[in-house]
C-alpha cells in the first residue's frame, strides 16, 4: 500500500513569510523522504490572495516548492477558492501557469471536478 501525505490551506503569500515557509517545507520534505511517501496531495488554497499580489518571488518560491516535493514523491494539486477568481472564469488561476512551465511529470494539477 502506498504511503500518502496530505496538506491543505498552505496560503503562500506574494511576498511575506517565504523564509519561514521554506524552513517548514524543507523539514516536511525531509520527513516524507524518510517515511518513503509516494504521493503528496495538496488540497487547495495554495495561494493566499487569488490572482492579485502575485510577485516574481511567489513564482520563484512556488517553483522551488513544487520541484522539491516532486523530487521525493508525486505531487497532486487541487485548486481552492483562494487560488483563482471563481466568479470570473475568464481569468487564469495562480497555480496553472507555474505547473505548466515546470513540465514536471511528477506534478499533477486537477482542475476539473470528478473522480480521479
Amino acid at each position: 500500500m502506498p504511503k500518502i501525505a496530505h496538506i491543505a490551506d498552505v496560503h503562500w503569500r506574494g511576498l511575506s513569510r517565504h523564509k519561514e515557509y521554506k524552513e517548514v517545507f524543507e523539514e516536511f520534505i525531509k520527513q516524507i523522504k524518510l517515511d518513503g511517501t509516494e504521493h503528496v496531495f495538496v488540497g487547495g488554497d495554495i495561494f493566499h490572495t487569488k490572482t492579485s499580489g502575485i510577485s516574481p518571488e511567489y513564482i520563484d518560491v512556488m517553483t522551488w516548492w513544487l520541484s522539491s516535493m516532486a523530487s521525493v514523491a508525486d505531487v497532486h494539486l487541487t485548486l481552492g477558492n483562494h487560488d483563482g477568481n471563481l466568479v470570473n472564469a475568464s481569468r487564469q488561476d495562480a497555480i496553472s501557469p507555474i505547473v505548466q512551465a515546470l513540465q514536471n511529470q511528477r506534478v499533477h494539477l486537477y482542475k476539473s471536478s470528478g473522480v480521479y
